[in-house]
């Protein structure tokens, strides 16, 4: 596989984790070899910033002059018939350029890094994203936002890397792959939350992050802001519903709405038991969101129609997802989500 050109340094490409994803990312690989240039060691002062470099004539030449050492470092029973066509594979993916703004390292999530991403767009516009990553699951985008410059006068001036050039967070849409249907799942609650706020209350939310290096970052790149309506604070989710239940935390009223945990069992065996289970196909051919959902009181006379939360929460993702829920059972043992 070759590598691109300036993101030799990247997670995906010189660890571990990375050669393992790719590898199960390629099943009909038996062996495979990395060939790029030498990575630049970190600590270097200068920023890691990657443009997309095609040229298929180079790659072309790339490929015979390497050919003889692939053959050699290939397994023998690959030729025992004969056979001495090495195929040679390029790494593509929607990334046009990106800058590494910081890595550091969490008491839980371990190394992890946030970079600017200009990424390609269907609508043939330019597409600016701020983006945080693993080193242990480097191919995985943990979060990403939409970014966009805080003074320009041309978007086709842009340039990611320039001194001069800021980006803000665009908190008005949700862009994730993983965000969206989550958000949608909302509209299973949406005459609950619709009685509340006719009856003139405001909805709050109460995050818990696993990782207080993680939270930092969220703060300083991804615009998590506290407040009246959002409070954050460290912890495990499922520890924490676990007092609430007990009663053993006193300064935070047990009663919630609307709990979403990002669920992960150290142990596969061992599963949560939940109510009933609804879920989101997230349509990338492999995941989806999994939703319990207690029985709500049905004493609302506000029709789907009439609901304005649920009006708003369909214009705000565009309706994507939400007449995709579906019921999949109930009671049901799950060992992660």
């Amino acid at each position: 596989m070759i590598v691109p050109k300036h993101r030799e340094s990247d997670w995906l490409f010189s660890t571990e984790a990375g050669h393992l994803q790719l590898l199960l990312a390629s099943p009909n690989i038996q062996r495979l070899i990395l060939i790029g240039q030498q990575p630049i060691i970190d600590g270097s002062s200068s920023p890691s910033i990657y443009r997309r470099w095609i040229d298929s004539d180079s790659l072309n030449n790339l490929e015979m002059t390497l050919k003889p050492l692939v053959i050699a470092l290939s397994p023998k029973i690959y030729f025992k018939n004969g056979n001495l066509e090495v195929p040679f594979s390029r790494y593509e993916d929607n990334v046009i350029c990106s800058l590494v703004l910081e890595k550091c390292i969490g008491s839980f999530v371990g190394e992890m890094l946030v970079e600017d991403v200009e990424i390609e767009s269907a609508n043939q516009g330019r597409e600016f994203r701020r983006r945080l990553r693993f080193k242990r699951m480097p191919n995985l985008v943990q979060t990403e936002i939409r970014i966009v410059p805080k003074e320009v006068s041309c978007l086709d001036s842009l340039e990611i890397g320039n001194d001069s050039l800021e980006f803000s967070p665009d908190l008005g849409t949700l862009v994730h792959v993983y965000l969206v249907p989550m958000v949608a799942s909302l509209a299973l609650t949406g005459s609950r939350i619709e009685e509340l706020v006719e009856a003139g209350l405001r909805p709050k939310a109460l995050c818990l992050g696993v990782d207080q290096e993680v939270l930092r970052v969220a703060r300083k790149y991804f615009g998590l802001e506290d407040g009246d309506l959002i409070r954050v604070c460290v912890g495990d989710g499922m520890e924490l519903m676990d007092k609430l239940a007990r009663g053993d935390v006193g300064h935070i009223d047990p009663k919630f709405d609307v709990i979403m945990v990002d669920l992960d069992s150290d142990n596969m065996r061992n599963g949560e038991v939940f109510p009933d289970l609804y879920e989101i196909d997230v349509e990338n051919g492999e995941n989806v969101v999994l939703i319990a959902a207690k029985a709500l009181p049905c004493s609302s006379s506000i029709t789907d129609c009439e609901n304005k939360f649920l009006q708003k929460l369909r214009l705000v993702i565009s309706g994507a997802y939400m007449d995709s829920i579906k019921r999949i059972g109930s009671a049901t043992s799950s060992g992660s989500s």
